[in-house]
């Protein structure tokens, strides 16, 4: 791994691959897109460059026939996805982000290049039940969730909907316990790998959340990470009972407004809040009866300090509002990711922010982060 940062240019993190004799077509598996066109730089010890262009297969694989005897020692290969080479395409294999490849020379051994193909039981089981098989999103869902137990914080959650770019099964399962509290969608909002798109006139996602049964009074968290910058009326999560009992959040309401009821519609709620954005990651969170506080992009907006009123025992709603079972006020944002659980510190707050944006940028090719 020292060969990495001893030529120019360097990459990050580099994964360590083995090679074998010079004439040898290497087959090099990195969970890339099928069918597309990859721009690589091969530079060898010497800071030789040689450009190559390679193009996927059906499965992301790419080959290599080693006619570069010119090199000498270990090579670095860096893959762009522009023939300019100034957009690198970065990967992740067993939870760690790499930038590109180190092929170590070796006499013998296999020619085909698969890195290491092992995830955490719990990403295993939300795979699974979703259905999913594309290296990429294995594992970069792999490295939310083992990112999210690292910090104690997959324990907090009661709902981990990570939007899958699968399908819109898959994007119903919750990754926390799949088959508990799954999402069930009303009238097929639109499912692509850029996320799911209601409406905003009859669509919505029953998260089979109960408020009163499923969360914790004054310890309670709500997420959501969509690509849209808009104002609406719509209920971003919503769980209405009464006055005193419901859970209503709606990140835009108007022209940089947003209103927050956590248990009650008195002195305790947030109305008017300032939030110039209604995309990325808005996180709001009451971790004690006194203490309440929303955030966009890891950044506090507002906080409060009064509280009071009850868990509705009505099902938590994604974009639309629940009153008393009657779905209204439908959202029509492109969500990628929600999240329901426990309340969260302000530094986890940030945590989770940031694991989500790292998700958000490599699920998909290109990323689907705004």
């Amino acid at each position: 791994m020292v060969f990495c940062n001893d030529i120019t240019p360097t990459c990050d993190v580099c994964f360590e691959v083995l090679y074998g004799e010079c004439n040898d077509v290497l087959t090099i598996s990195l969970g890339l897109d099928a069918s597309t066109t990859f721009f690589l730089n091969l530079t060898d010890k010497f800071d030789i460059v040689t450009p190559l262009t390679v193009t996927t297969d059906g499965s992301g694989d790419f080959t290599i026939t080693q006619t570069w005897t010119q090199f000498f020692g270990d090579v670095e290969v860096e893959i762009f996805s522009d023939s300019g080479r100034t957009i690198p395409i970065v990967f992740i294999q067993n939870s760690i982000v790499y930038h590109c490849v180190i092929l170590t020379q070796e006499l013998s051994g296999s020619n085909n290049i698969t890195p290491p193909d092992s995830f955490d039981d719990d990403s295993e089981t939300y795979f699974t039940a979703g259905a999913i098989t594309d290296i990429r999103e294995k594992d970069v869902a792999n490295t939310l969730i083992v990112g999210l137990k690292a910090n104690n914080l997959f324990s907090k959650m009661v709902g981990l909907y990570l939007m899958s770019p699968t399908s819109l099964a898959a994007a119903a399962v919750n990754a926390k316990t799949p088959g508990t509290h799954d999402i069930t969608y009303v009238n097929t909002p639109t499912h692509s790998a850029n996320g799911v798109d209601f409406n905003g006139t009859t669509q919505y996602g029953d998260t089979n959340i109960t408020p009163s049964t499923d969360l914790t009074l004054n310890d309670t968290h709500l997420s959501q990470y969509n690509r849209e910058n808009t104002t609406t009326a719509g209920d971003t999560l919503s769980s209405r009972q009464a006055a005193s009992a419901l859970i209503a959040w709606t990140i835009r309401r108007a022209v940089d407004i947003m209103d927050i009821f956590m248990y009650n519609t008195g002195a305790g709620a947030l109305t008017g809040v300032s939030n110039t954005r209604s995309d990325r990651l808005n996180l709001l969170t009451r971790r004690s009866i006194t203490d309440m506080e929303v955030y966009r992009d890891g950044v506090s907006l507002a906080t409060s300090i009064i509280g009071g009123g009850a868990l509705p025992n009505e099902k938590l709603y994604i974009s639309a509002r629940n009153q008393v079972g009657v779905a209204s006020f439908f959202d029509s944002r492109e969500i990628v990711f929600d999240s329901v659980g426990l309340g969260l510190t302000n530094a986890e707050a940030i945590i989770l922010t940031n694991l989500v944006d790292i998700y958000q940028r490599n699920v998909i090719f290109g990323g689907r982060n705004v």
